[in-house]
């Protein structure tokens, strides 16, 4: 996924306050796609995995951003829906965004800052 198809699904989440960190981190080049295509996973499981990773970032008192809204998406996508998970990462920042892979909506942004 490139940069450019990124962008357009950060300027569509206006509200997001994660989005707009990780947009302005990739037009000033904070960030970067990692090197890894896009993974495919259940909405199920996406929900299930980044759930654990917010219990652990709350308890090791990490900046993050996102995860309560991108839960909430995930877990209204339907269990078994493909998600699409596109992963951003840079000095000090890392970015991951869902998107629905069967009509390409935009679920959520999350981000981790400091680690």
């Amino acid at each position: 996924m490139t940069n450019d198809e990124i962008r357009s699904f950060l300027t569509v989440a206006t509200q997001d306050e994660c989005a707009k960190r990780c947009l302005s981190a990739l037009d000033s080049a904070s960030v970067a796609v990692s090197g890894m295509e896009p993974g495919e996973v259940t909405a199920n499981e996406a929900h299930r995995v980044f759930s654990i990773r917010l219990r652990s970032l709350q308890k090791a008192k990490v900046e993050h951003c996102g995860f309560e809204g991108a839960l909430s998406s995930l877990q209204d996508a339907g269990s078994e829906e493909t998600v699409r998970v596109v992963h951003l990462a840079g000095v000090g920042s890392n970015f991951t965004l869902f998107i629905r892979a069967g009509d390409g909506a935009f679920l959520g942004c999350i981000g981790v800052f400091g680690s």
